[in-house]
């Protein structure tokens, strides 16, 4: 493997963000399995949650078990450019 690119993923991956809007079926159920993922989802949320992440998390899987109805996950990225330098 290329070390050279392997540097540029680890660097892509700290200006890498995961935008999840879940269409859950259990909610407390929902909250404890992110709460183990350290994310927290505030007890005023609906049916439709709303949370941000660093990791990929495997919505795939909470779907096949009946967690959630439906998912949308959005890749947020932060790019960043040297406009000026005096």
């Amino acid at each position: 493997m290329d070390v050279q690119a392997t540097g540029v993923r680890d660097v892509e991956s700290l200006d890498t963000e995961y935008k999840y809007i879940v269409h859950v079926r259990g909610l407390e159920t929902f909250r404890n399995v992110m709460r183990q993922e350290g994310i927290n989802i505030p007890e005023t949320s609906n049916p439709h949650a709303s949370l941000t992440s660093t990791k990929r998390l495997d919505m795939k899987s909470y779907k096949e078990n009946g967690l959630v109805w439906s998912y949308s996950i959005i890749r947020v990225t932060r790019n960043e450019d040297v406009i000026e330098e005096g």
